[in-house]
């Protein structure tokens, strides 16, 4: 599955990432982490690409008025540098098989993949386009 990272949720780990097709998944060739918790993770070479993730907790906007009692939200920002011509690139966000399929949702430009038990509500989303 080439790059991967995980994020714990309730529902599980939540394994997102970059896959070129034939690549095998490898650890990260670099990572570190700043001061902000926030971690860069390298892979130098994933089926022909240098792939980056940014990955950082997101603090909601200010006045953000959620009423929910827990709130969690992460952001992973991928740079992907071609060394050479790749076979086909995607991008992927996957909960653990036991997790009931979710529901498209989304608007205002936002695509998202929706989870939800009695307890928790998860959105995994990204620009529809």
């Amino acid at each position: 599955m080439g790059a991967t990272v995980s994020i714990a949720t309730p529902l599980g780990p939540l394994r997102a990432g970059i896959d070129v097709a034939g690549a095998t998944r490898q650890d990260p060739s670099r990572q570190s982490t700043m001061a902000t918790g926030a971690q860069v993770l390298v892979w130098a070479d994933v089926g022909g690409l240098v792939v980056d993730a940014l990955t950082s907790r997101v603090a909601p906007f200010a006045g953000a008025t959620l009423d929910l009692p827990e709130t969690q939200m992460w952001g992973i920002e991928w740079r992907l540098y071609a060394a050479r011509k790749t076979t086909d690139i995607t991008v992927f966000a996957l909960l653990p098989d036991d997790v009931a399929s979710g529901s498209i949702g989304g608007d205002e430009g936002l695509v998202t993949s929706e989870f939800a038990t009695a307890d928790w509500s998860l959105a995994i989303g990204g620009p529809d386009e």
